[in-house]
């Protein structure tokens, strides 16, 4: 039910003149528009929930320390500020992979080998470029300091880069 109906269902009966009714209608509309574009923003306003529409995300993603990638699809820069969130709390090894899993987004296998002081993250070889690049420093991030980082895929090899890694 509208605002509008819900005003004039408050009017008695013998005020309902067609004037006030217009009046009614016109005012409970306006309202309903002002609070859906507030419902709107104050969902912005909730770093999980921002979109790119009003230019929030890359206001979460500025005051968390995070670079704003546009060349990035918005769900992969939610990902990112996602594990950011995340890595405020990360303590024990399951939150730190579970944080690990926000920075690549749901549903993207990973696998995790630890030698000494060093982490190996094998990740799917469709993350590359600018995607690769924002994964790596929110690794970096949300790894503890004395731990050395190591990226690698988990199969096969990729075209155009040579064994060290230099791009061909």
């Amino acid at each position: 039910m509208s605002t509008s109906d819900d005003m004039l269902d408050t009017l008695v009966l013998q005020a309902r003149d067609p004037a006030v009714a217009a009046w009614c209608r016109a005012i409970g509309n306006e309202l309903d528009r002002v609070q859906a574009a507030a419902e709107a923003v104050a969902a912005d306003l909730v770093p999980l929930l921002a979109t790119d529409d009003r230019g929030l995300l890359a206001v979460h993603e500025a005051e968390r320390g995070l670079l704003p990638e546009p060349a990035l699809a918005e769900a992969q820069r939610q990902s990112l500020l996602r594990a950011r969130l995340l890595s405020r709390s990360v303590g024990p090894r399951t939150d730190w992979a579970a944080a690990v899993q926000a920075a690549l987004g749901d549903g993207v296998p990973f696998e995790v080998r630890v030698d000494g002081s060093t982490v190996e993250v094998l990740i799917p070889s469709s993350i590359t470029g600018l995607r690769r690049e924002a994964f790596e420093r929110e690794l970096r991030a949300i790894t503890n300091a004395g731990v050395r980082i190591s990226i690698g895929y988990t199969e096969g090899f990729i075209v155009g880069v040579s064994q060290v890694g230099d791009v061909i």
